[in-house]
């Protein structure tokens, strides 16, 4: 199953989802059609599955990194933009189905992308909650804000991924940094 969702990353990253075929997957794969229809429908299964996949991979990377930071919410702060930014850099056939593939899927797929920005949406609230809780920031977070910048980075990754930009992406780092800084009055301690 891997070899199989490997290669269709990277198909609809390169045929987008027009034009993205079983038969590509296959051939990438070095497997048979039947092999590929024995864990998939079709490839609207098969994209759903990739994304689900790759979006909790993503998301584990993101808490791994802030885990692993020293505990100021500044530090957290950047290891989990430096998470998110170091994915779309690592794996950027992966960033361009979730950043855009995904979008030009269908209706049924939009759904698929909002749980997926309103589950980064929660990691980084409850971040936020927490410094707020410790004194370390002086704007409580609210869900509209928390929504805005989650949105604001998903729109820069994805000006990356269409530009064909993707290996520069962690130079937004320091300019998300500053931005979610200034919007929460982070405070070092």
């Amino acid at each position: 199953l891997s070899r199989l969702l490997d290669a269709a990353g990277h198909v609809f990253a390169e045929l987008g989802w027009a034009d993205a075929t079983v038969e590509a997957i296959v051939s990438r794969a070095g497997m048979s059609r039947r092999t590929f229809y024995e864990h998939f429908a079709d490839l609207r299964e098969c994209l759903r599955v990739f994304h689900q996949k790759a979006t909790r991979r993503a998301f584990r990377g993101v808490e791994m990194a802030v885990a692993n930071a020293p505990k100021s919410p500044g530090e957290r702060l950047r290891m989990g933009v430096a998470g998110f930014l170091g994915g779309i850099v690592a794996f950027p056939h992966v960033a361009r189905v979730l950043f855009r593939v995904v979008r030009s899927a269908g209706p049924e797929f939009e759904v698929v992308h909002e749980e997926m920005l309103n589950r980064f949406a929660k990691l980084f609230f409850d971040g936020l909650a927490a410094a707020h809780a410790s004194g370390h920031m002086t704007v409580p977070p609210d869900e509209l804000r928390v929504f805005a910048v989650v949105s604001a980075m998903e729109a820069v990754a994805m000006r990356y991924v269409i530009r064909g930009e993707e290996a520069k992406a962690m130079e937004a780092a320091p300019v998300f940094v500053d931005m979610v800084e200034r919007a929460f009055g982070i405070v070092q301690k």
